[in-house]
């Protein structure tokens, strides 16, 4: 397989930046397949630490997140503690599998991360970095930041950005925690066009749990269910969400308490793909307007 080395050097120090994979143009597959090619290969240690770290960011939006804390790891031993960004990125994934189970314990990781990535030019790995910190405040239902502020694309590095993607996904579910559900169901449909446009189909899934979750917060149980049902077959950008997915649904469940309604919804989840679901919501809103 012929790769053009100046390419992906060039492609790896961007997206160490934190900008995400899939906007760099060659997406997080070609970079995948790069990446199990030149680790086959002898790189000096800094170039295999980026090539490890480009291949863990990688890793985060192809499924493959069984090579997220390894890749991560190896990186930041190569790279001796000396280079900011791979300690810092290498940090943020070892929060990931904490988000539901150990959501503070994650949001101390995060603060380290946090504290890493200070230095002059790391701003994108910062968004990074306050993306998953809004995550974990999400997991942990203790949203405390203003949503004015979560929204505030240049925080999370520009509108179009993979975390400002994150963010505003997520700034819809701290507003229905603050009260106001349909608020948030409206802010969330408004990003259902935005995110097709921008992002590959592994927004879907994520999509589609967020507005289950506004679903149940509003007393329907029987879209909550049918919602979660299909998000939990659908591709998701990062693991945690699944377990999210089985969490809601576990309440949704509770919340009904009648047997054949949930059935239903369950069966009715398993027959819809994420993708008809968000054409719906979409046309919903259209009508609404």
């Amino acid at each position: 397989m012929a790769i053009d080395r100046r390419g992906f050097v060039v492609a790896a120090e961007f997206l160490l930046s934190g900008a995400g994979v899939f906007l760099v143009g060659i997406g997080p597959g070609q970079a995948m397949r790069w990446v199990s090619v030149l680790l086959l290969e002898g790189l000096d240690g800094r170039s295999r630490a980026r090539a490890l770290m480009t291949g863990a960011l990688a890793a985060v939006s192809t499924g493959f997140h069984d090579k997220i804390i390894p890749w991560s790891e190896e990186a930041a031993a190569l790279s001796f503690g000396d280079e900011a960004i791979v300690n810092a990125v290498t940090t943020t994934f070892h929060a990931t599998p904490m988000m539901v189970r150990q959501p503070l314990r994650a949001a101390e990781l995060l603060a380290v991360a946090a504290q890493v990535a200070t230095a002059p030019g790391l701003a994108l790995t910062r968004a990074l970095i306050n993306s998953y910190t809004l995550m974990a405040e999400f997991c942990a239902e203790q949203p405390t930041q203003p949503v004015v502020a979560l929204l505030d694309a240049p925080r999370f590095g520009g509108q179009h950005s993979a975390s400002w993607t994150i963010a505003a996904s997520l700034g819809m579910i701290v507003v229905a925690m603050a009260g106001d559900p349909e608020q948030a169901r409206r802010v969330a449909v408004s990003f259902i066009a935005e995110v097709d446009r921008t992002s590959d189909v592994v927004w879907h899934g994520e999509l589609v749990l967020l507005l289950g979750i506004l679903a149940l917060r509003t007393g329907n149980t029987a879209t909550a269910l049918t919602y979660f049902e299909a998000a939990k077959r659908a591709p998701m950008f990062f693991p945690f969400w699944y377990a999210l997915a089985h969490r809601y649904s576990a309440q949704a469940r509770d919340a009904s308490g009648d047997i054949d309604a949930i059935a239903a919804a369950i069966e009715l989840g398993k027959s819809m793909s994420v993708e008809t679901i968000l054409d719906r919501e979409l046309r919903g809103r259209a009508t609404s307007d």
